[in-house]
């Protein structure tokens, strides 16, 4: 019992170290921490299990690596992990352990022209439309039926009432294929009504998944009643997703958050991320330092910005999270050397070189931790 403060960097829980815990240093913290998680894993997994995670590359650092430390084969639990992942550098190829990877790649063509044939009418304009969208998406089995859905949904697709199959409307016939799948979920949103898009271009700001209650405050001059019914509609299209037992939605694909983000401008932007950082810092702010320092900096208030990029940071170095660590203490520098770094509070400035240094040093970063230490010193 002696390391359970530990688990509270796992759960990102506020925990009150102990005489065992408090003097650790970073790479030992990490050691222990794997350790207590091993121990959890063994008395959970009793006999041979089979566990998926899906959007490996979404997830935190502290649990991508904490995960990849149950490949050691030292462990000997009977447990496989499949992690599917669109980043393969969330796992390294020389991680430790009997680690396998599989490239899962697109449907070959062949592939796709017997799905035509059993789908569509093989008519020359059908053929041709489908050619086309074969090489705009290389294959891609997401941009290919989010092409078809849409088509259908605007009437360009209709049944032929002998086959039952698929047929260019006489509407589709001057049909446009998006060049990728980002300009495809921008011609998707594009065609819902105004009212819909706001909903979404806020609910893109939001991080993960989001409740009707958390929109209603980016878009106040909304009833709540109103924002339910769009986001209800928006997950029968199948551009989010709802969440019945938490009653929260999320996007669907990523990528149409991403593309819709981008169509945001600039000030309405900072407006929106400024409204939801307000949110969350009514909460306990001191459990959501790194959303935080998100949305205040993307908000263009630097001073908070700063304040919980450096709080992140530190929680980050504690927990031995190196590339998140260095993510934030760069979002730190970045504000320290724009037009607003002379605003911000020398005892902060001054608590940000002394854990930055301490960063560096744990990476060997020697000549930089020099460089940082005659900065500290002009203070």
């Amino acid at each position: 019992q002696r390391w359970l403060p530990l688990l509270g960097d796992v759960l990102s829980k506020a925990v009150d170290e102990n005489q065992w815990t408090r003097g650790l240093t970073p790479e030992l913290r990490w050691d222990k921490t794997c350790e207590l998680f091993e121990k959890v894993i063994r008395t959970l997994v009793e006999s041979s299990r089979l566990v998926i995670l899906d959007d490996f590359d979404m997830a935190d650092e502290v649990f991508r690596k904490l995960v990849l430390s149950l490949s050691s084969s030292a462990t000997e639990i009977p447990l496989m992990t499949v992690v599917v992942t669109r980043d393969k550098d969330s796992v390294p190829v020389d991680a430790e352990g009997p680690i396998d990877h599989v490239k899962l790649s697109n449907p070959p063509g062949e592939q796709w022209w017997l799905y035509f044939n059993e789908q569509f009418q093989a008519g020359k304009h059908e053929q041709e439309l489908f050619e086309r969208v074969l090489t705009a998406s290389d294959g891609n089995p997401h941009f290919i039926m989010q092409f078809q859905n849409h088509c259908v949904s605007d009437g360009k697709l209709v049944k032929n009432g002998v086959s039952g199959k698929w047929e260019l409307a006489d509407s589709g016939l001057q049909r446009s294929v998006p060049d990728g799948l980002a300009n495809l979920h921008l011609s998707v949103f594009d065609a819902l009504p105004e009212v819909e898009r706001t909903v979404m271009k806020t609910t893109s700001v939001a991080v993960g998944d989001f409740s009707v209650s958390l929109i209603s405050r980016g878009i106040p001059e909304m009833q709540k009643t109103e924002i339910s019914a769009i986001l209800n509609k928006l997950d029968e299209a199948d551009l989010l997703e709802h969440h019945p037992d938490s009653d929260r939605f999320s996007f669907a694909h990523s990528s149409m958050r991403e593309a819709v983000y981008e169509t945001i401008p600039a000030s309405q932007l900072r407006l929106l991320h400024k409204r939801f950082a307000e949110v969350v810092e009514r909460k306990k702010s001191g459990e959501h330092a790194a959303l935080l320092a998100y949305h205040f900096s993307r908000a263009g208030e630097n001073e908070k910005g700063f304040r919980y990029s450096l709080v992140a940071a530190r929680d980050a170095l504690v927990r031995y999270a190196p590339t998140e660590s260095a993510e934030l203490f760069n979002q730190c520098l970045k504000i320290l050397n724009s037009s607003d770094g002379e605003s911000i509070n020398p005892s902060e400035r001054i608590s940000f070189y002394e854990y930055y240094v301490r960063f560096l040093k744990l990476e060997g970063q020697y000549g930089d931790t020099y460089r940082i230490l005659r900065e500290w010193r002009r203070l």
